[in-house]
């Protein structure tokens, strides 16, 4: 691909002169660069870098398995990114990822169960705090679910 430039370029620097620690004004100057010397030249133009492309790209393709079943069996589905970071941060493996799993059911059916969403902790301070090994305790039966337990076995 050829393009013709025909541009002014201007560069901005920055620095810091102050001779007190305690002065943070920044000084700025800027320099003009006349490209009239490139005028109708041809110059040759690389590819574009993908190189955020692929990143961001590669990101979601690498997304770990786990993390994903995690986030389908949590009731709350807020800030996934931050959620995904604490994850992987505790490098969870199966026997962890099945122990999270069934205190989410418990707690979801015991703990959680008649509350309004915002009261069920994001996921990522379920995870931060380590929520899977908190001791929940089986709210007492009340007389009609326990007849209904009766009679559906």
């Amino acid at each position: 691909m050829i393009v013709i430039v025909t541009a002014i370029f201007t560069t901005c620097h920055v620095g810091s002169y102050n001779s007190n620690p305690y002065d943070h004004t920044k000084w700025y100057s800027v320099a003009i660069i006349d490209s009239s010397n490139l005028i109708n030249q041809e110059v040759k133009v690389d590819q574009p870098s993908n190189t955020y492309i692929n990143t961001v790209v590669n990101k979601k393709e690498s997304s770990n398995p786990f993390f994903e079943e995690f986030w389908k069996a949590y009731p709350r589905k807020t800030n996934k990114g931050f959620a995904r970071k604490v994850f992987e941060k505790l490098k969870v493996d199966d026997a962890m990822l099945t122990k999270m799993i069934q205190a989410i059911y418990v707690q979801n059916k015991n703990v959680w169960k008649d509350k309004d969403q915002q009261y069920i902790p994001h996921p990522s301070t379920w995870l931060n705090g380590e929520r899977w090994d908190d001791e929940v305790v089986a709210k007492p039966m009340s007389a009609s679910d326990r007849e209904k337990a009766r009679i559906f076995g």
